[in-house]
Order: C-alpha cells, then structure tokens, then sequence
C-alpha cells in the first residue's frame, strides 16, 4: 500500500512540475487598437504571444440569411523593432497576424519578443480585391511575460 500511495505521489508532483514549467510566466491579455498598436516588451521580460483574435466581419450587410455581404478583419504586423514591414499606402503587406475568416494566411504562433523588442500591429479590414483599409475594430493579444534569468 505505501509503494501505491508514493508512486500516486510521485506522479502528482511530477505533473505539478510539468504544468509549472507549460507557463513559465505571468498570462496577460492586452485589447489594442490602431491607436494603441506600438507594443514594447518591457526590459528584463520575454514575451511569448499566443494569439490574437479580434472582429470575424466588419460591415456586415443583412442578418439571418439574408447575409448578402461581410468584410473579413486582418491583423498585420507593420513593423517589428523600427522596421516597417507593412504600409497600405504603397501597397507593401507583411505578414498577417490575424486573419478572421481563414486562419491559413496568418503566420505560425507562438511569436517570441525579447526584451526591448517593439512590434506595432495594423488592424484593418478587407483583402486583396476590395483593397485594405484601417478599421476601429478591437483587436486582443494573449501572452506570456516571462522574466528573463
């Protein structure tokens, strides 16, 4: 009985580690606009982003199902440390953080931030054919803050 009841503790603990060490850091959730889409990770920290997630459709034209229109919402990075990686002005995309109605154009998560690094996101809405534009939509952010050693 008292080997049962080590081995019952044994794989607890070990599972309590396991979890332990699956979020190393603190869990956040950040709403972000186009007006607030600089992020800098603060020093001392690493930043994991798990996902973002925002509007399904903007402009949505008719209910039930009578839907006769819906724009898609995407999420693109416009620049990552100073580098601008996306204007909609000269027709330069990077790459799609989040895209609402098909999850394959947006890149691979996680997405690791080092200390100081900064990302600024551009929420938008439309694709390819009827052009981009920026859009109010409220866009969030899941991530793990983790201290650096």
């Amino acid at each position: 009985m008292k080997k049962i009841i080590l081995f019952v503790a044994i794989i607890a603990t070990s599972m309590g580690i396991q979890a332990q060490g699956t979020f190393p850091g603190q869990a956040k959730i950040l709403g972000i606009s186009n007006y607030t889409g600089k992020l800098t990770v603060p020093e001392g920290k690493t930043w994991q982003i798990i996902s973002v997630f925002s509007d399904y459709a903007v402009d949505v034209s008719g209910y039930g199902t009578t839907v006769s229109t819906t724009i898609e919402t995407i999420v693109f990075i416009k620049s990552l440390n100073g580098i601008e990686i996306t204007n909609l002005t000269t027709n330069k995309f990077g790459p799609v953080i989040f895209c609402s109605m098909d999850n394959t154009k947006s890149i691979n998560l996680p997405l690791i931030l080092p200390s100081g690094s900064t990302i600024e996101l551009l929420i938008c809405k439309g694709n390819f054919e009827t052009k981009f534009q920026p859009c109010s939509s409220q866009t969030f952010i899941n991530y793990i803050e983790i201290a650096n050693p």
